[in-house]
């Protein structure tokens, strides 16, 4: 239980010094003006050393009123809001409400390049978030290193973002019943296969000495673990609920699955015991396989035959390896 006692006296500031002798604990007031809580959430944290014995969330403190706006202005209004609700997962929000508006009329969306093109911004969005994700936990243990450098890998994906959208945060691209994609064109994918190509390569090298590096291991190994029923009792998803063991992905699954993801094969990563270098893992795991997602859907759009796929290997430096597996799920699955 958190000492209510003890709390009055710090945010009141009326202790005595027979008071401090008494305080084992420190209270610290985390947010909403912090660097870490952006304006969205405040925490009164119990603290004993650096252990968090206990914490009060205090919520709502960034009501933007979406709803309310949604109540005088047409549905296709609404995708531009999506993007302001969480500034980093500005595609996969709008993904959500068109299908939202979409599963309301029961409309089944005629044409599979509206779904191709929808599961390759989306996954970019998946590596853009993760890679975000990565970069502040390695910041946070002093590596100011692959900060920068992942934030220069998130500008390319931007610029993806504003190729066919003309804005680098805010793409407000995904409409209901259709997707834009008139700039979606050969050199667009060809700058695509050719950043994919050297991320990976490039990706791969990086992140073999990172994760056995031991500082990340003494600071994220066993912290923020989650056990498994917490997770399913407070119905958490995502990387989170995969860390703990849960193999769930709205990917994956039959009665979930979305855009062109039941034509595709990728792996669900699942982790062990639900801590901070778990989800990381996961992370590292998941950006990979959201290359190769994005590969498959890219030779799906503007591949007519397998046959036609060795130019892409040409010019563009696909390595081997990442063409077989492509080709593979190719062979194995049925075209749209």
């Amino acid at each position: 239980m958190l000492n209510i006692k003890l709390l009055n006296l710090v945010l009141t500031f009326n202790f005595s010094t027979s008071d401090l002798r008494e305080l084992r604990s420190m209270f610290v007031q985390f947010g909403p003006q912090h660097p870490g809580s952006h304006g969205l959430i405040k925490f009164t944290l119990e603290m004993l050393g650096e252990t968090i014995r206990n914490s009060i969330l205090y919520i709502g403190l960034l009501h933007r009123g979406t709803e309310k706006l949604f109540e005088t202005r047409p549905f296709y209004m609404g995708t531009p809001y999506m993007d302001r609700l969480d500034y980093v997962s500005t595609l996969t929000s709008e993904h959500a409400h068109v299908l939202g508006i979409e599963g309301l009329i029961d409309y089944q969306v005629s044409s599979a390049a509206f779904l191709k093109i929808r599961t390759v911004f989306d996954e970019i969005t998946r590596i853009k978030n993760h890679l975000m994700h990565i970069s502040i936990l390695t910041f946070d243990t002093g590596n100011f290193f692959i900060f920068f450098f992942f934030l220069e890998w998130r500008e390319h994906l931007m610029g993806f973002y504003e190729a066919v959208s003309g804005a680098r945060l805010h793409a407000a691209l995904y409409r209901p019943f259709e997707t834009r994609f008139s700039y979606f064109n050969s050199y667009l994918i060809d700058n695509m296969f050719s950043y994919f190509n050297y991320f990976l390569f490039f990706f791969k090298n990086f992140f073999q000495p990172l994760l056995f590096f031991r500082v990340l291991k003494l600071r994220f190994m066993g912290i923020g673990t989650m056990s498994k029923n917490f997770v399913k009792n407070a119905s958490i998803s995502g990387v989170i609920a995969r860390s703990c063991g849960l193999k769930y992905d709205a990917r994956s699954s039959y009665q979930t699955t979305y855009a062109f993801y039941k034509y595709l094969n990728f792996k669900v990563f699942t982790g062990d015991y639900g801590d901070l270098y778990d989800r990381m893992l996961l992370m590292v795991g998941e950006i990979v396989e959201s290359v190769l997602i994005i590969v498959q859907t890219l030779f799906r759009v503007f591949v007519q035959s397998i046959d036609n796929s060795q130019r892409f290997s040409q010019g563009n430096g696909l390595d081997q390896q990442t063409i077989n597996y492509v080709l593979d799920s190719s062979v194995k699955r049925q075209y749209v």
